[in-house]
């Protein structure tokens, strides 16, 4: 009589040992789920932020440096062209032509590899891309100019008549009073694309810094709201998984 009592008790809860089950699953899979939103949320935001790193270091940080090497090597040649000028007062200038014309080379040699980078890096805005096509142009008319004056130091560093040479620094006055524009033009576009670089440079960094304080809010909020509900499916379960037993053992002891 006690065993058949017993087992009317335990059929009795197998719905609410189902229902025990469902809740179970239902427990776990909420936990999992908000597990699985933080990994997803911390992996985009990483992955964003490793993306706008990669942009700063292989588009931005090259582009300043490639700009910078430009201005610095006008400038270099500026002088170079200004040492020129000055041998024209030097009655035997000797060989100072051809070690112009030497350091004239490795300069071009250094201002062709920073335009070529600065050509190649992407642009992501108008104002970019247009201050890049006015170099562009600006670029093609200086190196121009400067095949002229190179010619003119060419044949300064042959001429052996002084008469000759005179002429030559003549025209080479006046061909740098054509280049000296020309050369302000370009370095103003330099500047203008550094600043333009600069701008943007700082608002990616801006970006980042808002997209990082973001998703350390949403963890943040996402981490409390998961314990706690871990935590209120822990005591629902808990009273849940007793109230069954209780009624359990009230039956197992009923039927004694």
């Amino acid at each position: 009589m006690s065993s058949f009592k017993a087992n009317s008790a335990l059929q009795s809860t197998s719905g609410k040992k189902w229902t025990i089950g469902k809740k179970l699953i239902v427990s776990f899979m909420s936990i999992a789920s908000i597990t699985l939103i933080l990994g997803i949320i911390g992996f985009y935001g990483i992955f964003q932020l490793e993306k706008s790193l990669e942009n700063i270091g292989e588009n931005r940080i090259p582009d300043l440096q490639s700009l910078a090497g430009l201005n610095y090597e006008r400038m270099v040649i500026r002088g170079q062209t200004l040492d020129v000028a000055l041998l024209a007062m030097e009655e035997n200038p000797g060989n100072r032509y051809r070690d112009i014309m030497a350091q004239r080379q490795r300069s071009w040699e250094a201002i062709d590899e920073h335009y070529d980078r600065l050509m190649s890096t992407p642009r992501h805005d108008g104002r970019g891309r247009e201050l890049v096509d006015r170099l562009q142009g600006e670029y093609r008319e200086w190196r121009n100019i400067y095949r002229d004056l190179d010619q003119i130091i060419l044949s300064l560093s042959q001429e052996r008549s002084a008469e000759a040479r005179e002429r030559l620094h003549q025209e080479y006055a006046e061909t740098v009073a054509i280049m000296v524009p020309i050369s302000d033009r370009m370095g103003d576009t330099f500047d203008q694309l550094t600043e333009n670089n600069t701008r943007n440079t700082n608002n990616i960094i801006y970006q980042d810094m808002a997209m990082a304080s973001g998703l350390e809010i949403t963890s943040v909020v996402a981490t409390i709201f998961g314990v706690g509900l871990a935590l209120a499916l822990g005591i629902i379960m808990s009273r849940s998984i007793s109230s069954t037993l209780r009624e359990i053992i009230d039956g197992l002891n009923s039927g004694a």
